[in-house]
């Protein structure tokens, strides 16, 4: 394995389409994916260099990382929100408004609102427990 091969794939993911696992689209990888690829890969052959001695140096090294996304936070302006919720009501689905308003009251994803059953959510208490969040699924509590 060589800085020259390892860049050669780089470039391919950045620039080519690609499918991977369960993936419906073939498409380029964005900078980020392949950024987060190689320093994984890295982090592989720094420990076959250090622990298991298998190789004298790591190769990711030498090769230049797409630069690291710039995260931006952004909530909807009161305009933007109120658009929003005018459009959910002229929906023919009578459900939409209710399911973007406890989305954005809450701040949870949609597919976490979309789990939910009736025993998540207490009407009378306005509480709801979202059972599997980003960071796994709940602890059963006693």
């Amino acid at each position: 394995m060589t800085p020259n091969v390892i860049a050669v794939h780089r470039d391919r993911l950045l620039g080519a389409s690609c499918g991977g696992f369960k993936h419906k689209k073939r498409k380029p990888r964005s900078s980020a994916t392949v950024r987060n690829y190689l320093l994984q890969l890295s982090r592989l052959f720094t420990l076959a260099v250090k622990e298991l001695r298998v190789m004298d140096a790591n190769p990711c090294v030498n090769v230049r990382k797409p630069a690291a996304s710039q995260w931006r936070v952004r909530f909807l302006s009161d305009d933007e929100r109120a658009a929003l919720f005018t459009a959910c009501k002229a929906s023919v689905s009578r459900d939409l408004y209710a399911f973007t308003l406890l989305c954005l009251t809450t701040g949870c994803r949609k597919g976490q609102a979309a789990a939910l059953t009736w025993s998540d959510v207490n009407l009378a208490r306005r509480w709801a427990l979202f059972p599997v969040t980003k960071h796994g699924p709940r602890a059963a509590c006693h």
